[in-house]
């Protein structure tokens, strides 16, 4: 006869082979769409930025440097939850894994879609060295806010061998900062003193906070129509 404990323990185990799907292939990411994260903890400096192609898939691009010696390889994930404001990465949560991938190791498989989705490192490649950069095309990562693999507001955690979280930071998606246009008079060849548009394009992004997407009209175009006006006045007053 079943126990009824046997039976609970093979009803989880059913329920989460059957949970469990593969990663699909995303292509819905906007067009110039970017994200990035800050890695900035004792002597490890780096950063991990998701851009989207042509095509609408990620491409990810990791620099870091200052790893420390004897404690590779190293492991880079994307992390479920965000980094607190202390800077502890125990507060980043899980690996993320939005299909239910089980925890078999990722390099096992020859498919990816059936590694977690923040296994970076299981897919790509670990890192053997102090520093190091590398480049790739993730088609199971997404830039697009409505997408289960959506990357943003989510953290990238580096471990050592055993596993000890040695450097972390938000995933923050670039958005269009707020364009200042700031107008200037400059002098004239014909008279001294006519109003020129000078714009001057300002756009410094700060990682650290979200932006919001703005958009700006300036009267340009109202200044230097008044500035060819006065040009032609003066050299119609000389003809005359």
């Amino acid at each position: 006869m079943v126990s009824i404990k046997n039976l609970v323990q093979s009803t989880i185990l059913l329920g989460t082979l059957v949970n469990a799907d593969e990663a699909p292939v995303n292509t819905d990411s906007s067009p110039k769409s970017v994200a990035r994260a800050h890695l900035d903890k004792g002597l490890v400096k780096g950063i991990i930025e998701f851009t989207s192609n042509n095509e609408g898939s990620v491409n990810v691009h990791l620099d870091v440097t200052g790893l420390p010696p004897n404690k590779g390889p190293f492991q880079y994930h994307i992390y479920d939850s965000k980094v607190s404001t202390s800077g502890n990465c125990e507060d980043a949560g899980e690996t993320f894994n939005p299909y239910n991938a089980d925890n078999t190791v990722c390099d096992e498989f020859d498919n990816d879609s059936l590694c977690k989705v923040g296994d970076l490192s299981g897919k790509h490649g670990f890192i053997n060295t102090t520093c190091f950069e590398t480049q790739y095309i993730d088609s199971y990562l997404s830039l697009n806010s409505k997408n289960s693999a959506y990357v943003g507001g989510k953290s990238l955690v580096i471990t050592d061998s055993e596993n000890n979280k040695i450097s972390c930071g938000n995933i923050k998606l670039k958005r269009k900062s707020k364009l200042t246009r700031e107008l200037s008079n400059e002098e004239s060849e014909i008279i001294d003193a006519i109003p020129v548009s000078k714009n001057v394009s300002t756009n410094s992004t700060n990682f650290n906070s979200d932006e919001d997407e703005t958009t700006y009209d300036s009267g340009a175009n109202a200044i230097i129509a008044s500035g060819m006006f006065a040009v032609f006045a003066v050299g119609l007053s000389a003809l005359i």
